[in-house]
Formats: structure tokens, C-alpha cells, sequence
């Protein structure tokens, strides 16, 4: 937006003074100063990185403080607070925040309607406000659905912790076994003893003594190829 703004002064299309290249120059560089510093500390900056970036709607509207009054200021300031709206949005990553920032915008901006551009028009002061809430609504309902995705995400990997330990303590050997892809997927202590296979040895090493046919003296003893009749803690259960 600095930069169109710019150009737009180069082409001669708008009058600017030396105040007004000031505040460009100022933009730009707290644009980059915020982008920087949170690359180089994202854990500090992550959180207050959009209200940060949001804060250049200040300069844009002094720079059109520092500007005559045209409908193209006017245009200006409003699009200057739709793009810093959509910037909150797409950098939320605390809403509360960052809509204490967009709602001192939305203030600003109604002020330069008042104050600069002696628009008082009710419509246009209810679209700035709708607008402003629906993005801070929008920000909640979209970091909520991310927390809740996250705790789901842990919720299923400590709950696969919890199966693959369970699993592995059983009294009686196990072996889980993909048979689409003819591999095995988890073979219990027990059934590592009984293999007289290492915890840290690879679980190729199953699929080796498997295609040895190192099970074949256990066919009897193994759960539904064996003698039903048979005591379930003498099976070999294969998954």
C-alpha cells in the first residue's frame, strides 16, 4: 500500500511534501523491523506479531492527515483499514489482542471520517464497525477451531502411546501383522523373548524369521489354527 501510495506520488497524480515521505519511510521500516524480529524470535513475537503489523494503519492515516482532502484519501482510508482487518486475520495468533489493536483502528479510522473528511454518514461509520467485528468474530471462531485440533492431536497420540505400551506389557506374545502390505506392524516383549530377538533390533527382523517359517512348530499352539479345547494363556495370539 506505501509503495502504490508512492508511485502514485512519482507519477505526480497527488502532491507530496517532505512529512509525508517521512511517514512513508517510517511505515516501512516498522513493517520490517516487526517482521524481522519475529523471524529471529518467534517465541516472543508470534503472539503479538499481527496487532503489531496492524498498528501501521496509525501511520497510514496520518499520512493522509498530513494529505490533502480528496476522495482518493478518502479511499485510501478506508482501504487501509480493510487491508490491515485482513492482515489481523491471516496473522491472528491471539484474537484478544489483536482485536484490542483492530478496535483502536476502527476509533481511528471513524475519527478521520469526522475530523478530516467531515463525513458523517451513518452507513458508512455501521460498515466500518460490522466489518471490524465480523473480522474479530472470524478470528475467534478460527484460533478456537485450531486449539481444538491441537488438543485433539495430543488427545490420539497420547492415546497411541498409552495402546502401543499396553500392548507391548501383555502377559502372552502378540503380533500385530499388516497382511495387505505382509509386514509386521508390532511384536509384543513376550513375543521377542520367544523369538529370542533384542527390544532394539527392527521389526524386519520378524518379518525374516516369518518368511523362514519359524512359526510353523507353533501352528498348533496359535489361536484359531489350533485345538480350540486348548487353555488360552499356552496361545500365541496373532493379529
Amino acid at each position: 500500500m506505501v509503495i502504490a501510495i508512492i508511485l502514485a506520488g512519482v507519477a505526480k497524480q497527488r502532491p507530496l511534501n517532505t512529512n509525508v515521505y517521512l511517514v512513508y519511510g517510517g511505515t516501512l521500516g516498522w513493517q520490517l523491523l516487526v517482521i524481522l524480529l519475529t523471524y529471529r524470535f518467534p517465541t516472543i513475537f508470534t503472539m503479538v506479531h499481527a496487532p503489531l503489523i496492524s498498528i501501521g494503519y496509525w501511520f497510514n492515516c496520518l499520512i493522509q492527515f498530513l494529505s490533502p482532502v480528496s476522495y482518493v484519501a478518502v479511499m485510501q482510508t478506508t482501504l487501509g483499514l480493510e487491508f490491515f482487518l485482513i492482515c489481523g486475520l491471516v496473522l491472528n495468533f491471539c484474537w484478544y489482542i489483536t482485536s484490542i489493536v483492530l478496535i483502536l483502528n476502527l476509533a481511528l479510522g471513524i475519527v478521520m471520517l469526522f475530523a478530516k473528511f467531515q463525513i458523517e454518514d451513518v452507513g458508512v461509520v455501521a460498515q466500518y464497525v460490522m466489518t471490524t467485528l465480523f473480522i474479530i468474530y472470524a478470528m475467534y471462531l478460527n484460533e478456537s477451531s485450531n486449539k481444538n485440533e491441537f488438543i485433539r492431536l495430543i488427545q490420539n497420540e497420547k492415546m497411541n502411546k498409552e495402546l502401543q505400551s499396553l500392548l507391548m506389557n501383555l502377559p502372552n506374545p502378540m503380533l500385530l501383522f499388516d497382511q495387505e502390505n505382509n509386514q509386521v506392524v508390532l511384536g509384543n516383549i513376550e513375543l521377542n523373548k520367544l523369538l529370542s530377538i533384542n527390544d532394539e533390533q527392527d521389526k524386519q527382523l520378524i518379518n525374516l524369521r516369518m518368511t523362514s517359517q519359524i512359526f510353523q512348530p507353533y501352528n498348533n499352539y496359535i489361536e484359531g489354527l489350533g485345538d480350540s479345547d486348548r487353555p488360552s494363556d499356552q496361545c500365541l495370539n496373532i493379529e
